[in-house]
């Protein structure tokens, strides 16, 4: 009799590798890698493709020592492998490469003993540890990007309230990569979607600091591991998973053979192997580099007059990248300066009549108007004021609205840039003595009174 556990079938001791409603997310697919990647891409600059790097220490505890054994470091690198190809993946919009990935043991237990085993006093306790940890100065230097994770084969539980919240896959802050102090998380192994739970924890971590653009020492290079199914079969992984005696059991039917979830590099059809949900010929996974499309059409202006921003895109498609290669880098979106004749004396001024525009269905006060405040640490982010408090709108100002209250600076897509007199971004041009943009001073002459 089929008998359900922990999202796994079992079947007279077989464990069939079949996706319930509680472990669907553990399939390796193209879909779910680039859902997982949507949380790394919204962290970053969408409009320039950087090279960014992170570095990566693990902390194995105990519990993951006992599992594991001997096999524990070559495990790991192979997770961390994986990962590597998922932050890899064209769907992130990013090139981002793993620094140094180290793996420690640890024998110290974050546990309370007075409180349930609860993710954030878990997490809160292995974060003020390892910040006191010596750990290789050419990996945490002051200026890269830095992530320690915990993983534990130890229940994680989301809340206090017993075992119904006790399935928590991983748990870590949230844009806090630059702050060595919490760029830190907590990993519940779960074998085979281990890799799929860092990604997702790394991707929360991830936020929009210089760190990130530090290039380390040295480049992890996953092609040195492989793949997780190339190294062990499915029994052993299926061991890894749930245990002794547990080994994978064939599919029954085309539908359990669709739902089946196993590792990259696993073996599917006669010279094949599983990649990305796929079952592909090894032949085929050439590296590929990612190239540049032709920029498309421009945007319409995002103002008729006083100065808007138009816009036209490229895509790294041409090809795209594929198997580990490189994603391109470069703008990805190529701004101009457009609508440059002088608005009419009347018109009102533009950040101004964006506060304007602002409709609070909680306010009832329609007689009292919203006005600009330019905030100067944050000279994108619209402020608005009303009845002389300021109030953040939580959204930025339109591309093409001035900032830092001069005329060479422009808010595009929230950052506020500096143009010169040819009305170029990044350009040096200015105007000369005689008010002669990139002039050499010859066109005029001063008259001596």
């Amino acid at each position: 009799m089929n008998k359900m556990y922990s999202g796994v079938q079992l079947f007279e001791n077989k464990a069939l590798f079949k996706a319930t409603t509680s472990t669907k997310f553990l399939h390796t697919s193209k879909k779910e890698i680039q859902l997982n990647n949507y949380r790394v891409r919204r962290q970053i600059p969408e409009d320039h493709a950087n090279q960014y790097f992170i570095n990566i220490i693990l902390f194995a505890d105990t519990s993951m020592s006992d599992h594991y054994g001997n096999e524990l470091e070559n495990y790991l690198k192979l997770v961390m492998a994986k990962v590597s190809r998922i932050f890899k993946h064209f769907s992130i919009g990013h090139p981002i490469a793993f620094g140094s990935v180290n793996i420690k043991k640890t024998n110290e237990n974050f546990l309370d003993p007075d409180k349930y085993p609860m993710n954030s006093i878990i997490l809160e306790n292995f974060c003020k540890w390892q910040s006191t940890q010596t750990i290789n100065p050419d990996m945490k230097n002051l200026n890269d990007s830095y992530v320690a994770l915990l993983l534990t084969r130890n229940i994680i539980c989301l809340s206090s309230h017993g075992d119904k919240n006790c399935e928590g896959a991983g748990h870590a802050n949230s844009g806090t990569i630059c702050n060595q102090n919490l760029s830190c998380g907590v990993i519940n192994d779960g074998s085979f979607s281990t890799e799929l739970t860092i990604a997702h924890e790394v991707g929360h971590l991830t936020g929009k600091g210089d760190c990130l653009l530090a290039e380390p020492k040295e480049i992890f290079n996953e092609t040195e591991y492989g793949h997780l199914g190339e190294h062990y079969s499915l029994d052993k992984i299926c061991e890894f998973a749930w245990g002794l005696g547990f080994y994978a059991a064939p599919a029954f039917d085309d539908n359990e053979k669709d739902s089946i979830i196993v590792p990259d590099g696993s073996p599917c059809e006669d010279n094949k192997i599983c990649y990305e949900g796929e079952c592909i010929s090894s032949n085929e996974m050439k590296t590929i580099n990612g190239g540049w499309s032709d920029y498309g059409s421009f945007s319409k202006c995002s103002r008729t007059c006083g100065g808007g921003i138009k816009s036209r895109h490229r895509y790294c498609n041409n090809p795209t990248p594929m198997y580990g290669g490189q994603y391109c880098l470069g703008k990805k979106i190529d701004y101009q300066i457009c609508a440059l004749k002088k608005c009419p004396q009347e018109t009102q001024d533009f950040r101004d009549s964006q506060c304007a525009d602002y409709k609070n269905p909680k306010d009832q006060d329609f007689s009292v108007s919203w006005k600009s405040y330019e905030n100067t640490v944050n000279p994108c982010l619209l402020y608005c004021m009303k009845n002389d408090r300021y109030f953040p709108l939580h959204r930025n100002v339109l591309d093409g609205t001035p900032c830092r209250g001069e005329n060479s600076h422009m808010c595009v897509n929230g950052i506020c840039k500096k143009y010169g007199c040819d009305y170029k971004f990044d350009s040096v041009a200015e105007l000369d003595i005689c008010g002669v943009c990139n002039g050499n001073n010859s066109t005029c002459h001063q008259i001596l009174l």
